[in-house]
């Protein structure tokens, strides 16, 4: 079996692990985070925490909170002093003030908000040395699904291209940085494929990710930006666990 075709146990594996719980549609994901913010039981509030309907959030003087309500793909940017009460309602300052919120794109609406943490620890990454797949990842415009990057140190690579359930679709070696697809490769909406990139006679891929094809695809965030979080929450609810896991690598690292 390819290295890639071995990931089908693994990645099915891996699903079952994210998709095991789920939130209330009323909860709030925390997007970033700077200063003392406090939640409940005077515990410290991170990013990629979720605030569940009934809960508050206090921030200090000087801090700053970003909370994203799914319902109407709303972003909150709190300054501190004030105290954030996530009600029925939607969010309501108990003190301080709540500013405008920021519309994010559509994509984003009704997203029940897990903790893209714990998707985060399911996963293994298996990055070896220089070797890293870019793009395409996650959700991608038709157009942008037939072209692969990747960076590398010297020497040949192995390509492959699977879908989920392991077919593989295109494979070759190369020394290059990338690839077009050639044009009798069919790539389907709808359908999750994965690529990665081996060496010599590995029997798992020293680095995978996974797309799929949707031509209302929102563009991926800035690393900076408290959007990112939401991306890769949202990647996760289109069953795109390693693409979500790479998305907030940046985010968790911080």
């Amino acid at each position: 079996m390819n290295p890639i075709q071995n990931l089908k146990v693994f990645l099915a594996a891996t699903w079952v692990a994210c998709f095991a719980t789920t939130a209330w549609a009323g909860d709030v994901l925390v997007t970033d985070v700077s200063g003392t913010v406090t939640g409940k039981g005077a515990k410290a509030v991170r990013a990629l925490d979720v605030v569940r309907t009934g809960e508050r959030v206090r921030l200090a003087a000087g801090a700053k909170a970003s909370l994203f309500v799914a319902e109407g793909a709303l972003l909150y940017t709190v300054e501190g002093p004030a105290e954030i009460s996530n009600a029925k309602t939607g969010l309501v300052a108990a003190t301080g003030k709540l500013p405008e919120a920021i519309k994010l794109n559509d994509a984003y609406r009704k997203l029940r908000v897990d903790d893209p943490a714990h998707v985060q620890a399911t996963l293994v990454m298996r990055t070896v040395g220089e070797v890293r797949a870019l793009s395409p990842e996650g959700v991608v415009a038709p157009s942008d699904a037939r072209r692969f990057a990747w960076k590398k140190g010297a020497g040949k690579l192995r390509f492959e291209l699977v879908t989920d359930e392991g077919r593989l679709l295109h494979a070759m070696e190369t020394e290059d940085l990338g690839l077009t697809l050639p044009e009798e490769v069919v790539l389907k909406p709808g359908q999750r494929y994965v690529w990665g990139l081996s060496t010599g006679n590995a029997t798992v891929p020293v680095d995978w990710t996974e797309f799929a094809l949707d031509p209302a695809a929102p563009p991926i965030p800035a690393v900076n930006s408290p959007e990112r979080v939401i991306h890769a929450a949202w990647l996760r609810s289109r069953e795109l666990p390693r693409a979500a896991a790479r998305t907030a690598e940046a985010v968790n690292s911080r």
